[in-house]
């Protein structure tokens, strides 16, 4: 009997990493995000970034709030004229937390898209403003599972595996926050979530993170 009760906690436990029902909302104050930028530009060098993106404050647009983005810190380690990543204002997002959905407004725009919808199944589509333009192929929900942010699970959706882009509840995307899919492009810019971090603590990929901004 004891060792049936170990495996069936070992089973709920296991099931209870694979699942979670509390929605992670997305940060609205106090957090960062750290990227790794890499791309190539054959004889005029390589890009090689890192930067982060920081929540700075409210403002409204089109008479509702959003939350303004901005990159504070860029560390370049360039060669030629491949990097390009600069400091500033890159936009705002609002949640609408009843839909689970995060919607974007550009640098060159006033009308808002969708960034991110975490209620996707797998074998969806992926729409909106990161969506993938290297039609037709375009990216869909491979698979649904849950990650560990902190000490708590949050689900998290693969959609690309070319260039390994993951969708994190209340994090965004691992392929830089706002940034277009490459689809199935090869030769692309890389790029790689290094750390997050929410009210002072980093939380993803891990506690020991050093998130700079």
């Amino acid at each position: 009997m004891e060792k049936l009760l170990i495996l069936i906690f070992t089973l709920l436990t296991v099931f209870a990493k694979g699942q979670t029902s509390v929605y992670h909302s997305f940060p609205d104050s106090n957090a960062a995000w750290n990227f790794h930028f890499e791309s190539y530009c054959f004889s005029n060098g390589k890009g090689d970034e890192n930067y982060s993106i920081i929540l700075s404050g409210d403002t409204i647009i089109n008479s509702k709030t959003y939350h303004k983005l901005t990159t504070p810190y860029v560390k370049s380690f360039s060669t030629g004229t491949c990097g390009g990543k600069t400091t500033g204002y890159k936009g705002a997002i609002r949640e609408d937390k009843a839909i689970k959905k995060v919607f974007y407004v550009s640098t060159t725009d006033t009308t808002e898209k969708l960034l991110y919808d975490f209620n996707m199944n797998v074998g969806d589509t992926v729409k909106g403003y990161i969506q993938s333009f290297s039609l037709p192929t375009a990216d869909i929900v491979i698979s649904i599972d849950s990650v560990l942010v902190g000490s708590i699970y949050r689900k998290r959706w693969k959609i690309n595996s070319d260039y390994n882009i993951q969708f994190i509840e209340g994090i965004g995307s691992t392929y830089g926050l706002f940034e277009h899919s490459p689809g199935s492009v090869t030769d692309h810019p890389d790029y790689s979530l290094i750390c997050f971090q929410q009210n002072g603590q980093s939380l993803y990929p891990n506690a020991t993170a050093n998130c700079q901004h």
